[in-house]
């Protein structure tokens, strides 16, 4: 599990699209609340699932020897439920595939959105304009 102040390889990348995911829902809905700007930006679609390759194969793994990922967010159990489809998906095509390449394909395809809340929304995006701004 990720501990927590834990920083990803990939923050950075993921901090720019939502950063562009709630610019375009500011340019979508005109004048509304930052509250709704932040879950329109939450369930934006996304260039890839926002979870290592190294912790999804972990999972994968987990849901295929039948262990229960229910203490788990909701949000979550969502996303990596997602993840285990493609995962299944991608090696019914390559029966040869391990674990690890068939997750890193889920990985890394386009996902339906950033599963992240609202709130948690806000807070990344509010440290992006700090550290873009330079303070």
């Amino acid at each position: 599990m990720k501990k927590k102040g834990a920083v990803s390889e990939f923050g950075s990348k993921r901090d720019a699209e939502l950063w562009q995911a709630f610019r375009r829902a500011i340019a979508a809905s005109g004048v509304v609340s930052t509250d709704i700007l932040y879950e329109m930006a939450a369930h934006s679609p996304t260039s890839r699932f926002w979870v290592s390759e190294r912790r999804a194969s972990e999972v994968m793994g987990m849901i295929i020897r039948g262990i229960s990922i229910s203490y788990m967010s909701r949000l979550r159990q969502e996303m990596f439920r997602e993840i285990f489809n493609r995962f299944i998906d991608y090696r019914s095509h390559h029966p040869e595939s391990t674990i690890y390449e068939a997750t890193f394909h889920a990985v890394n395809t386009p996902a339906p959105k950033f599963y992240l809340t609202p709130k948690t929304v806000k807070v990344i995006l509010c440290r992006f304009r700090r550290n873009k701004s330079g303070k």
